[in-house]
């Protein structure tokens, strides 16, 4: 047993040094906000300093069961559409203890973050330099496959080939 340990210290091993610590800006920042809560699950809004609204789900159904430990979670930046657990999820999980509207997620022990493979993210670009507007819906797996549902222009071909390379690294 680990004694009475915070939401925060219990999950802050799954992130990098660098998504922890971000994250923490915006929650200190003020720019997360739960939107949505119920006993096994969250819905929050974390607003980038650009104004760009990313919203985050996390759902620890298995920890209610007793099947594990662990958080699914996700989130609509491109970090984690790479594959990445992004300081935005960081920021959620550093505010929830704080946050009269989120629920608490019981126990003591560590518990393990992880993006939920099976969410899929609808990406649209809006036109830049007289392309296009197009959408493309994209599913994050481990084994690092990006399958388009839709036509993709150039540049989003060169974004998936980065993301790839960098969750090969």
């Amino acid at each position: 047993m680990h004694g009475s340990r915070t939401l925060a210290q219990r999950c802050k091993d799954s992130f990098s040094h660098n998504a922890w610590h971000a994250g923490e800006d915006y929650f200190r920042g003020g720019r997360v906000a739960v939107i949505d809560a119920g006993d096994e699950w969250l819905i929050a809004h974390v607003s980038d300093r650009d104004g760009t609204q990313n919203e985050i789900d996390l759902d620890w159904s298995s920890l209610m069961d007793g099947d594990d430990d662990l958080i699914l979670a996700d989130c609509t930046c491109e970090r984690a559409s790479a594959g990445h657990l992004c300081r935005h999820i960081a920021g959620v999980i550093q505010s929830m203890e704080r946050d009269r509207n989120a629920p608490t997620i019981p126990g003591s022990f560590d518990l393990i973050v992880q993006l939920d493979t099976d969410v899929v993210f609808e990406r649209t670009t809006a036109p830049h330099q007289g392309r296009e507007k197009f959408s493309s819906t994209i599913t994050v797996n481990p084994a690092s496959e990006f399958l388009p549902s839709a036509p993709r222009s150039p540049a989003s071909s060169q974004a998936s080939a980065a993301a790839k390379a960098a969750i090969q690294r």
